[in-house]
């Protein structure tokens, strides 16, 4: 410290002069000088902060992005491309995947993500060396289900009502179909512990949960406010969904209740979670590949599929996954879609989804069900979403002979 001390004053008058020169004059040291003790003690500082022991070094394995070469800057073109249909990201080498799966994780298989000649796209390649992992820890916490087919607290009619509750409130906010299936799995989760007889096992008690799993779950997945609980400033409050007299701080109450009976874990996964994989492996499995999209009346039936999946109480207990992988059947069955071998149920779907069509047998004909009856009853609030043009007119579309759900997959 005393040799910088020094440096810094021996600058200090190259600049302001030392007095013998022309036009020098006398200035009052920047630093003062420190003398032997100051000097001595910021000394020992300075040797223990050097002394310490340096922590570890961590050989990091560099990331290997299975690219035949890097993007050249000086070039117009795009030369980042995939090295293999297959790659191991760990080992730097190739493994080879099922007979006739495509790799969706490779840039030129992401839905809307192409390799195109712009920088902030280059991101899109760094998906194949973490989609896989992440959806597939999507897929094992999928099957940890909480529920099981036995936990029925309230009949199907009053579940069914509830549902269809909250499915009205999302579908005129214009909200995200994520948090309708957030809610109605929270309203699920709360209902298979019993707790309601505490309060009363009333019908308003019942709309007072389904409110508060709405509340809960807009706050989870939108990225606006959650409506006023009773809007003064002339718009649609919360309460206004429903003729029960309801007091705002029972909302709030009841929301607590639903938190603390759940243990603050709300979030869980959903058919809603798997819906994107899935399409895009139906897409890229039939052979299509960017820059043509999947069909957006396949995508539609897709959504109407999973959104009347929540009216069974049958499918409550199953994983979200199987959901998500029968709707996606269901819709392909429905619409006839099939890829370049003649299969509705091809490779790369059964690869991604873990599902055989014979494994989800038992779901895709309770959806089936459900999508007979919904198609039949001209007031259902699905049925009205979703017959409309904007929808492709998906729920006007016949639905299949149970005996042709599984002719040929």
């Amino acid at each position: 410290m005393r040799r910088r001390s020094n440096r810094l004053l021996s600058a200090q008058n190259q600049l302001l002069g030392d007095g013998n020169g022309d036009g020098a004059r006398s200035s009052p040291p920047l630093m003062p000088e420190l003398d032997d003790a100051e000097s001595s003690s910021l000394s020992e500082n300075s040797k223990r902060r050097r002394s310490v022991t340096p922590s570890p070094k961590v050989a990091v394995k560099p990331l290997f992005l299975g690219t035949k070469k890097a993007r050249n800057w000086d070039e117009e073109e795009v030369v980042v491309g995939p090295a293999s249909n297959n790659c191991d990201h760990d080992s730097g080498g190739s493994i080879a995947l099922p007979e006739g799966v495509i790799n969706l994780d490779l840039p030129t298989n992401r839905l809307n993500c192409p390799v195109r000649s712009r920088a902030e796209d280059e991101n899109t390649v760094f998906v194949q060396s973490y989609g896989e992992y992440f959806y597939n820890s999507l897929l094992q916490s999928s099957h940890h289900n909480e529920i099981s087919k036995d936990d029925r607290y309230l009949s199907d009619e009053e579940r069914e009502e509830l549902v269809l509750l909250i499915a009205g409130i999302v579908t005129k906010r214009g909200l995200l179909q994520e948090t309708l299936h957030l809610a109605v799995q929270i309203l699920d989760r709360f209902f298979a512990q019993n707790l309601l007889d505490q309060w009363g096992n009333t019908y308003r008690s019942r709309v007072c949960v389904a409110l508060s799993c709405y509340f809960a779950a807009h706050k989870i997945e939108e990225r606006g406010f959650p409506p006023f609980i009773v809007d003064m400033t002339g718009g649609t409050g919360l309460l206004e969904y429903t003729e029960q007299d309801i007091d705002p701080q029972e909302i709030l109450d009841m929301e607590m209740r639903i938190c603390l009976a759940l243990k603050f874990r709300l979030h869980k996964t959903t058919p809603c979670s798997f819906r994107d994989r899935f399409i895009q492996a139906s897409f890229v499995g039939d052979g299509d590949a960017w820059p043509t999209i999947p069909s957006n009346k396949f995508i539609s039936m897709v959504d109407y599929l999973l959104d009347v999946s929540l009216q069974s109480y049958d499918l409550i207990s199953k994983s979200s996954s199987a959901i998500a992988a029968s709707a996606i059947y269901l819709a392909r069955k429905t619409l006839d879609l099939k890829d370049s071998h003649g299969l509705i149920w091809s490779p790369t779907l059964k690869h991604y989804t873990t599902y055989s069509a014979n494994d989800m047998e038992g779901t895709v004909v309770e959806l089936h069900k459900q999508q007979c009856a919904t198609n039949n009853d001209i007031f259902n609030r699905f049925y009205k979403k979703y017959r409309g043009e904007s929808k492709f007119c998906v729920a006007l579309e016949a639905a299949l002979h149970p005996e042709d759900l599984f002719q040929k997959h």
